[in-house]
């Protein structure tokens, strides 16, 4: 009989070991569209996560020295359980006030970390005390006792970490996964004195499934979300600023990062794509061949447009998350060209290797997410890495959103260095004419003079030159928004 329960206790232990680094790993995903991925999301997120375990093992430690029931265990994984319901339920909600309360992106996570994910990590901490009490039989055996549920927790938590980034998330969506991480809670419920009211725990654990099958059934008011093992996206349609009905992909808080027109049109509909689709046209014909590097797909509009365009042109294309290119195929009425090849991978590690062996005539970088590009884009490395790949009479255009002095000026003056101490010329065009306003703006970049852009010489002095030792990206981001 020792045996028995010693093994349930364990596997109770694996079990919330398992769901709580998939929770952990699925409360991120949760933000990435509205608050973002930074590192102060991550920082919330880990540090409400840990404050709560915290309390939540003091608390069982207190409640264990007390009583010493197997009864306590099942109706503690019924709370996680029900903690994890309401994440599902009042999700959207929390994460729509904490927008509405502050636009600080670091109080903005700590209030949505501590209202949704800070309960299920507590009653989860709350079980480990109580469990290593009631394996607890003699004083002889206690540190065996202990450390054989600290083990179980371990490799649960390492399962849990590895299935969730590596296969999960690939599979089913972040609420999916919850709606998993219920039912193996209430299973290893029945672990525990599994004879003890059996009717009452019955029907506790088919209310509890049937309420978090039904709050993952509704429809979702966001607009179809994906998950892929990289990301979280939100497709939506509505009506454009031109009047224009489209279908857009959101994978940031502030706007879209995608977008077609749902007339059948294949023009671009953003501006920051139609001016680098006019350069390119200034710079090629549509029957040259020329090679062009797009790092950062996106919905795969912008390389879709090319490879219709120019037929002779070879576009390469380097995404990190492989599962984009499906989804532009479904979404966004992208075609698989002869012409374009896809590289599922990170830009930065293709041009740090060379991708793939070639030099190119015009390279594209779009891989800003939200209005910040990720820091490793923005050092002096990668802007010598970038002119590596570049024939010497090539061009580099890169996308940003950001002001040219005011707060946001920092920002542009760091990107501005990575690329520009790189390359003699330098050209800008901007979405709008007034340098202190936040706007679009595409920055291009040349060893050599390029008149027949059309566009004026950018005479302005580097600032500052961040290397891969230190990028303060996000800081200055937060600067940008004050």
């Amino acid at each position: 009989m020792k045996d028995r329960e010693t093994i349930a206790y364990r596997t109770v232990a694996f079990t919330t070991g398992f769901v709580l680094m998939t929770f952990e790993l699925v409360a991120a995903r949760m933000l990435a569209p509205t608050i973002g991925t930074s590192i102060f999301v991550w920082t919330n997120v880990l540090g409400i996560i840990m404050a709560a375990l915290a309390l939540g093992y003091w608390l069982g430690g207190r409640l264990a020295d007390k009583r010493k029931e197997d009864l306590d265990i099942v109706w503690l994984l019924f709370a996680v359980a029900a903690s994890i319901i309401f994440v599902l339920i009042a999700g959207s909600s929390i994460i729509e006030l904490g927008l509405i309360f502050f636009r600080d992106a670091r109080w903005q996570g700590l209030f949505v970390a501590t209202f949704l994910f800070g309960a299920p990590s507590l009653l989860l901490g709350m079980t480990s005390p109580y469990l290593a009490k009631l394996a607890v039989s003699s004083t002889k055996t206690t540190g065996n006792a202990v450390a054989g549920l600290s083990t179980a927790n371990a490799v649960g938590s390492i399962l849990g970490t590895f299935a969730t980034g590596f296969i999960l998330f690939g599979l089913i969506g972040g609420y999916t996964i919850l709606l998993v991480l219920i039912v193996l809670t209430v299973a290893a419920s029945w672990l525990v004195a599994p004879k003890e009211l059996l009717k009452p725990r019955l029907v506790v654990s088919a209310i509890t499934i049937v309420a978090a099958v039904v709050s993952i059934a509704h429809p979702a008011r966001d607009g179809i979300v994906i998950d892929t093992a990289a990301a979280r996206y939100i497709i939506r349609e509505g009506t454009w600023s031109d009047g224009r009905e489209v279908r857009t992909l959101i994978a940031g808080p502030r706007g879209a990062q995608s977008a077609i027109y749902l007339d059948g049109s294949d023009e671009l509909v953003f501006w920051y794509k139609q001016q680098m689709s006019a350069v390119m046209r200034r710079l090629h014909g549509v029957d040259d061949e020329f090679r062009v590097l797009i790092l950062g797909g996106g919905a795969f509009t912008l390389p879709d447009y090319f490879a219709r365009h120019f037929p002779n042109a070879q576009i390469d294309v380097v995404e990190i998350d492989p599962e984009l290119f499906n989804i532009a195929q479904r979404y966004f009425n992208v075609e698989d060209w002869s012409n374009m090849n896809v590289y599922g991978e990170d830009a930065r590690g293709f041009v740090n290797r060379g991708g793939n062996g070639e030099k190119y005539d015009f390279i594209l970088v779009g891989v800003s997410h939200d209005i910040a590009m990720p820091w490793q884009f923005v050092t002096r490395e990668f802007g010598e890495a970038v002119r590596k790949m570049l024939v010497d009479d090539g061009v580099v255009a890169v996308n940003l959103i950001a002001a040219e002095t005011g707060g946001c000026g920092q920002l542009f003056d760091a990107v501005y260095g990575a690329y520009a101490s790189a390359f003699a010329h330098r050209y800008l065009i901007r979405e709008d004419v007034a340098p202190e306003r936040l706007a679009n703006t595409v920055l291009l970049l040349s060893r050599q003079e390029k008149p027949e852009m059309g566009i004026a010489p950018l005479d302005r002095e580097i600032d500052a030159v961040y290397t891969d030792r230190f990028a303060p990206i996000e800081h200055l981001l937060l600067q940008c928004h004050r």
